[in-house]
């Protein structure tokens, strides 16, 4: 009889956890808001399947155990993968994107350093439109116009008030950003409660897209979070190591950097970059002759291909 009260005591004990932290600002970031969006964003790493039935480890199952999930989208041409879902108890909506697959990264990692300049132009739903990676944009552009921007933007149409969260590690946290330019054009000014936070984001287009994203005033709610010498982030390479232009068709960060120059273990002091410029050689750019892989693969010390599966 004591066994339905242990467990809806326990949901309410998560639920109020999960309030706290994503609650607990409106639009500075905040760590330990970034390592809960980062469950999330390893939950993308799963099979689908257990995905939409969220059947996730008990690493992360403790944390997210009352979100509902609403809708997943896979495609076999691309293997891309996202989820969307909500949690009424913390107000929240989470959009999450899958990056690439653990024994792929090595190659596409050697495809990103042979991009010397995003000529092409990525035309999104939204009504907005960059300069930047073929791949990146195909990536995406599978799952968006297969259902899932009409999906999310049902989903926040259905959810008013509710904080809007966009994820993805890798090449997820690249087709996240993009989603995040596609609701800005679908919605304008009427998404303020968008917030992207993404982790180990690669150069998704030139200047074009960091203007997309800077033009709605977003920024104090956009962070690339970025641990120690992850090369990931740097690809592809600008078209001057050690300035990083703004000349169109290069490749060039967006803000907001948040740069954990540590082991995202015992030490997370983490370093706020510029919120005007994604190029900040005063963050993990000055690091341009020393990156490194396995920072790539960590986040806030979780194996993020598996941490949740």
């Amino acid at each position: 009889d004591n066994a339905p009260s242990m467990h809806s005591g326990s949901q309410v004990l998560a639920a109020f956890v999960l309030l706290t932290i994503l609650c607990s600002v409106n639009s500075q970031y905040d760590g330990d808001v970034a390592r809960t969006l980062s469950m999330f964003a390893g939950t993308a790493y799963c099979d689908p399947t257990n995905v939409a039935a969220w059947k996730i480890s008990k690493t992360c199952s403790a944390t997210l155990q009352n979100f509902i999930v609403t809708n997943t989208y896979y495609q076999k041409s691309t293997d891309a993968f996202a989820y969307m879902g909500f949690d009424d108890s913390s107000r929240i909506v989470v959009i999450s994107f899958k990056g690439t697959n653990p024994e792929d990264y090595e190659d596409w990692i050697d495809d990103l350093e042979s991009l010397e300049s995003y000529n092409q132009t990525c035309q999104l739903s939204g009504g907005v439109s960059f300069q930047g990676s073929t791949g990146f944009c195909k990536y995406y552009t599978s799952l968006s116009t297969n259902g899932l921007l009409q999906s999310s933007v049902s989903l926040i149409n259905s959810k008013p008030g509710y904080s809007v969260y966009v994820t993805g590690h890798s090449l997820g946290g690249a087709a996240a950003a993009i989603h995040a330019a596609d609701l800005i054009g679908s919605f304008g000014r009427g998404i303020s409660n968008l917030k992207l936070i993404t982790f180990g984001e690669p150069r998704v287009g030139d200047i074009s897209f960091t203007n997309v994203l800077s033009a709605y005033s977003f920024q104090n709610q956009i962070f690339r979070v970025i641990h120690a010498h992850d090369i990931v982030p740097h690809l592809p390479w600008c078209c001057i190591d050690t300035s990083c232009t703004s000349a169109p068709a290069c490749p060039h960060q967006h803000p907001t950097e948040v740069w954990y120059d540590n082991d995202m273990k015992s030490d997370n002091e983490d370093v706020m970059c510029s919120d005007t410029n994604g190029e900040d050689f005063s963050c993990s750019d000055k690091s341009y002759l020393d990156f490194s892989i396995p920072d790539h693969l960590y986040y806030f010390d979780l194996f993020l291909f598996d941490v949740c599966c």
